[in-house]
């Protein structure tokens, strides 16, 4: 009887074996149709035209289709296409799916996907695409490429890991005007929530350079970064995000600023008036003309309600150095929650306004702006800012619209805002 039971257990695993593949080729049918059926955004459509299992491999096709309007446009225009079709060739492993994807053109797209699938749907991707060199048509511009590569890792709960390198991407225009960006690198995860996405990413670059067909040069910039992050709290009903530019230094024939930096908060917006206002943003496209004034009077409606939930705006760092000087500014600014249910006209919001504001300004930069050194100068004497002797310091609180100095004086913000606004 043992030894019955021993030939049935290893006539049993023996059919496993034999099945297996057949099981790992079902898995990764159903993954791949899952998969692509959650795949649908304002800008890309994508559909399994046809998906062949067959024992150790399977082969699978796919169209994407360009749906965003302006994308299309651009590529109609250029008589580029806006359908793309593609191959893949997949092997059932072990544990895991792996597969080659390649563009049926590939002379349109010189791109390779190297993946692995795991049998619980996450997937590695390892993109490659090969130098492309574009002439346009219609556009001024001619576009160069160098080959390069996009990792990213996708889970089943739809969480994204992506690291992008363009070692050199060169813009050349029929006037002879040249733009280089040397070592272009996205790095970043998160996740798609509703209408917006959730998590952080930078953005790099080693440096940028503008010539034109007289002057080599003219614009020189290295060592920039553009970071972002977002997030929605615990309870899922104020979305926030960071922004942060950081650039090494920019160079032209008036001089040179280094270490300039943007650091920017925005936050306390309501998710659920956010959300409807990203939906209806996709909707741009608007037919005919009445539905283009239709969507903008939701749109304007929305913002109105999304600033009426009230939000907060903190610049907490905006600073440059230029030659033996340098300038630092600082903004905090909220607009608190109005429970009335009129619209929030810009005129009230800024009547609204809370916070306060710092600025420091070396001497040694202010000399070499002398508009800038008088005007500094003129608030010194009348006490609304403090001349430190190497440095300029202005500070001040703001409060139902108004800015208020420590001397006691107060001027309405939108007195200083007017001529921005004007402009």
């Amino acid at each position: 009887m043992n030894k019955l039971k021993k030939g049935f257990a290893a006539a049993g695993a023996v059919c496993l074996i034999a099945c297996w593949p057949l099981v790992i080729g079902q898995i990764g049918q159903r993954v791949a149709e899952d998969n692509l059926s959650h795949v649908h955004n304002s800008s890309i459509d994508i559909t399994l035209l046809k998906y062949d299992r067959g024992y150790f491999s399977s082969d699978a096709q796919f169209k994407v289709t360009i749906t965003n309007p302006t994308i299309k446009s651009s590529l109609e225009t250029e008589k580029l296409p806006t359908d793309y079709i593609f191959n893949s060739h997949l092997s059932h492993g072990l544990w895991s799916i792996s597969g080659v994807t390649e563009p049926e053109n590939k002379t349109a797209l010189p791109l390779k996907i190297v993946s692995d699938t795991q049998l619980n749907g996450n997937t590695e991707l390892v993109s490659t695409l090969d130098s492309i060199v574009y002439k346009g048509t219609q556009s001024p511009w001619d576009v160069t490429i160098s080959p390069s590569t996009v990792k990213t890792t996708i889970t089943v709960l739809g969480e994204v890991n992506y690291d992008v390198d363009v070692p050199s991407l060169q813009l050349i225009s029929k006037n002879g005007e040249n733009i280089n960006f040397n070592n272009l690198t996205l790095v970043g995860d998160g996740k798609q929530l509703n209408h917006f996405w959730i998590g952080k990413g930078t953005l790099g670059l080693d440096s940028l350079i503008y010539s034109t067909s007289a002057q080599p040069n003219v614009i020189q910039s290295h060592d920039i970064s553009f970071s972002m992050s977002s997030n929605i709290d615990s309870e899922m009903t104020h979305y926030n995000s960071h922004h942060e530019l950081k650039v090494g230094d920019i160079t032209t024939q008036s001089g040179e600023i280094i270490n300039g930096e943007i650091d920017v908060e925005i936050g306390g917006l309501d998710a659920t008036l956010l959300d409807q206002l990203a939906a209806l943003s996709e909707q741009a496209s608007a037919k005919t003309h009445d539905d283009s004034v239709l969507l903008k009077q939701k749109m304007v409606a929305t913002i109105n309600d999304l600033v009426a939930k009230g939000l907060y705006v903190n610049v907490n760092k905006l600073g440059l150095s230029y030659k033996d000087g340098k300038m630092s500014n600082e903004v905090k600014l909220s607009v608190p929650a109005n429970d009335s249910q009129e619209p929030a006209d810009l005129a009230k919001v800024i009547t609204s306004l809370e916070g306060n504001a710092a600025s420091s300004v070396d001497k040694a930069l202010a000399k070499d702006f002398p508009n800038l050194q008088s005007a500094l100068d003129e608030l010194v004497v009348m006490e609304m800012a403090t001349d430190t002797g190497n440095s300029y310091q202005i500070k001040a609180d703001i409060k139902d619209g108004n800015v208020l100095f420590p001397n006691g004086q107060k001027t309405p913000i939108i007195s200083l805002l007017f001529p921005l606004l004007v402009q």
